[in-house]
């Protein structure tokens, strides 16, 4: 066990190109972290990593030793999940990270329920805009657009996605903008207008369109949809914003949409690892969402 601890330290080293983040992800010190990669070099007889001030690199045979390291530790861990299956009772911590939108509207409705059929699973709810790595991330589950996810091959390889519905990009600003400013009639006019965006996505300089994306010079960048919505509102520019977001804004007239026709389509999925068996509370939580009657 103590060489998988190792091992597992060295390929998270590796993938989070930290020994601080590496620490992290590990709920370890950095001391720890440092010892255990300098331990495995010393009982392997090689060194895995060249260290300087400013990064990491894999040695010739780091390279080898990365990559036959990380199918042990998959193994390893499909075995632990293999173990899991014969359990009685799924049981375990299940952590979900998802923009506050998804966690509010697809799981906080029906934790009561879940916890009540699987009392032994307990759901950590971690509201976030970013994108997870979920094999080496400690997190279970990912619900994310997939606009969002064209940026993270990388990070979502070996990843089971499942569809959940579809969602409307909607460009839109307040009444008050539009008095003052005007509003694009065109493609080509939103260009003359302050465009407020996100950072998660793959470009935040390009707002997608139907038929063709436009690339704009941001006004304002923001890593959160609320704040996004609160700059809008609040008659800082214009925005691309789903549209499940802002429904009631949209309802009321306080946002107005903005060229309708123009208005993209976009998936929204759950993530979670691709393993050869997959654990219980994972199985059983994505069963019991998909039961429910999901739409935007």
């Amino acid at each position: 066990m103590n060489k998988l601890n190792k091992l597992r330290n060295f390929v998270t080293i590796v993938e989070k190109q930290s020994f601080t983040e590496a620490a992290k992800v590990l709920h370890q010190s950095l001391p720890s972290t440092s010892r255990q990669l300098s331990e495995l070099e010393e009982e392997i007889g090689n060194n895995l990593l060249i260290r300087d001030t400013r990064s990491l690199m894999l040695t010739e045979f780091g390279h080898i030793y990365y990559e036959e390291a990380k199918g042990l530790l998959r193994h390893y861990d499909d075995l632990e999940s293999l173990a899991f299956l014969h359990k009685k009772e799924p049981e375990g911590t299940l952590k979900i990270l998802a923009p506050a939108y998804a966690i509010n509207k697809y799981i906080v409705p029906y934790i009561s329920e879940f916890r009540t059929l699987y009392p032994k699973i307990t759901p950590v709810l971690e509201v976030a805009e970013r994108i997870p790595r979920l094999h080496s991330e400690d997190v279970d589950i990912c619900m994310a657009i997939a606009l969002t996810m064209e940026q993270v091959e990388e990070n979502t390889r070996d990843v089971v996605k499942k569809f959940m519905f579809k969602i409307t990009g909607v460009l839109c600003c307040t009444p008050e903008y539009a008095r003052i400013h005007g509003i694009p009639k065109t493609r080509d006019e939103i260009k003359n207008h302050p465009y407020i965006t996100h950072t998660i996505r793959s470009n935040p300089k390009s707002l997608r369109l139907k038929g063709e994306n436009l690339i704009l010079e941001p006004y304002l960048y923001v890593n959160s949809a609320q704040t996004m919505i609160a700059c809008t509102k609040n008659h800082i520019g214009i925005m691309q914003c789903l549209s499940s977001y802002i429904k009631d804004e949209l309802e009321s007239g306080e946002l107005i949409e903005i060229l309708p026709e123009l208005s993209p389509d976009a998936d929204f999925y759950m993530y979670y690892k691709k393993v050869r068996y997959l654990e219980p509370k994972v199985g059983k939580f994505v069963d019991f969402i998909f039961s429910k009657q999901i739409s935007s």
